[in-house]
Parts: structure tokens; sequence; C-alpha cells
């Protein structure tokens, strides 16, 4: 293990972030999962292993560290939703039954294009995508759901680079017309990967 062969071997799956743990194990995603982050610096003698491959006289990450590498290059487009459509927030499912009423369904390809294009045409403004795989339209929400939250982190069953809620959760998008319990955001891509940090 080296940084040249983990960065490589990760750009070579096409995916930016490359960390190297441990001097031998390198994990690879498009962005930081499972409570890590890469906006949290620690000291350099966290990160002082040497690589198993002392060609280069390298560290490889620590106990429990990551060293990180990104490539910029690598990162996907951002999502393209219909005219009129933006992200909104994070938000909670329904504590007596669904939050979203209007339609859904199910699939192992869903994207959140796929899911906020459907609730589009069947002339619904507001979806929600949840479990990586769960697509909900509707005009308002309902049972007690919509409360802005966190804990979005699954990813898409159709592109692992998108974000689809999580456990009772929804990532949710709204038409600019919908009047949403907040105010909606531009879109920001929260994207679930495999690299871990503790």
């Amino acid at each position: 293990m080296s940084q040249q062969a983990c960065t490589a071997f990760c750009a070579s799956k096409g995916m930016p972030l490359a960390g190297i743990e441990y001097s031998s194990e390198c994990y690879c995603g498009y962005s930081m999962s499972n409570g890590a982050t890469n906006t949290t610096l620690l000291d350099a003698s966290k990160c002082a292993m040497p690589c198993s491959d002392t060609t280069y006289s390298e560290s490889c990450g620590g106990a429990s560290a990551l060293s990180l590498f990104q490539n910029t290059a690598l990162y996907p487009n951002t999502v393209t939703l219909p005219t009129g459509w933006a992200y909104d927030a994070c938000r909670v499912e329904g504590s007596t039954g669904r939050g979203l009423v209007g339609y859904t369904f199910a699939s192992n390809s869903m994207t959140v294009e796929t899911c906020v294009q459907t609730c589009n045409s069947k002339g619904f403004a507001i979806a929600g995508v949840e479990f990586g795989r769960e697509c909900y339209c509707s005009n308002a929400w309902t049972n007690k759901g919509g409360a802005v939250a966190t804990g979005c982190t699954s990813t898409c069953a159709g592109a692992s680079y998108e974000t689809c809620g999580g456990a009772n959760r929804l990532s949710t998008y709204v038409k600019s017309s919908v009047s949403s319990s907040s105010t909606p955001q531009r879109r920001r891509r929260t994207i679930a990967g495999r690299i871990r940090l503790a």
C-alpha cells in the first residue's frame, strides 16, 4: 500500500475520495458517511503510520484515522430536476402513517431524478425519497410528518452518488410554487459513500 496505489485504485473505480488507514487499508467513496467528516482535521501524528510499501517513505493513516485524498474531477454532475423544482430538506416521516400520501412506488434503480420526475408527471408538488429505494409524492404533509431533521444518509439504489433519505427520513424536493414548512433551499449534493473515519 502507498498513497499512489490507493488513489489510483479509487480513481479506477470512479470514486473521488480515497482514504488510507492502518498502513495498508484503502477505502473509496463519494463522500464521508456513518458520522465521519472531512472537515474535522486531526493532528498529523494521528496519521503517521508508515505505508506498507516503504518505497516512498509516506504516511498511510493511523488507528481509526484516514489519510484522505480527493480527486475533484471524479465527482458526478449534480442532479437534474424538472423546471421549477428544488431541494427542500431532510424531513421526518409521519408518525401515524406516511407523511406524503398522494402516490408511492419503490424501485431497485431509484434515483432522485426518477422520483421527482414521477411526482411531477402525476401533478404533485412535493417529492420525497426514503430508504434508498422508496418514492413518495403529495401536495401537503400529513400524519405529523415533515419536520426538518438529520439522518438522510441512505445511498440511492440506482445512483450511489445520490442520497435518498434514510430510516424514517425523506430527502425532499418541492416545486417553487409550493409553500413548505420551511423555506426551500438551493439543492446541496449530499452523497453517501463508503469512507469511514472514527
